[in-house]
């Protein structure tokens, strides 16, 4: 995942998102994830501790649009603070999973969460959507997530057009692109989604 998450932050530099590089707050030790995780009674895994050793999510600015925050197009990663709180705010609705830790925010009440609880073997990404009731597996781990995305920079599948600041997005070049990354996952050969 190290790699894939190297892969990404250069991409995010060859595209001068410069404001969204300087807004990542810098990483945090292990023992600072777990100790975090553990206060809202969850586990931590080897997977989430590299990820915020990487970077402790996106710090907030006022001045910024959400558009200025996206990683990858309209999603932007959240620091464990801003975890834990919506995890806490979250773990009150029906449909929401005890173990589902919502790492990556898209701002309007969306989530891709992965999945902690203790004694599960599955550590799926799920994709929660606020006006939906289905939360999709979209990928089979974090890494999974990432090795997505910084293959989708790569590919030129995200990228960023003069007079459009933010990321875009080709959407049928995703499906097939995630599709060819996630084969044992069926919400990528779903016709409905393309």
């Amino acid at each position: 995942m190290q790699q894939a998450l190297a892969s990404i932050e250069a991409s995010l530099q060859n595209l001068h998102r410069t404001t969204l590089l300087q807004m990542l707050a810098p990483g945090v030790p292990a023992s600072v994830t777990c100790a975090k995780l553990a206060s809202i009674g969850l586990e931590s895994s080897t997977e989430i501790e590299v990820l915020y050793q990487w970077h402790n999510g996106t710090l907030y600015d006022s001045t910024l649009t959400l558009a200025d925050y996206w990683m990858f197009p309209f999603f932007y990663f959240s620091s464990l603070d801003d975890v834990a709180t919506e995890y806490e705010a979250l773990n009150v609705l029906d449909r929401w999973e005890r173990g589902w830790l919502p790492i990556i925010a898209d701002g309007g009440g969306d989530y891709l969460v992965v999945n902690v609880q203790a004694g599960v073997d599955d550590r799926g990404v799920y994709h929660f959507r606020n006006d939906f009731t289905e939360c999709p597996c979209e990928y089979e781990s974090l890494t999974d997530l990432f090795v997505t995305v910084a293959a989708a920079f790569q590919h030129g599948i995200f990228y960023v057009t003069d007079g459009q600041p933010e990321i875009q997005i080709n959407f049928p070049r995703f499906y097939e692109l995630g599709a060819s990354l996630n084969p044992g996952i069926s919400w990528w050969s779903d016709p409905s989604i393309a």
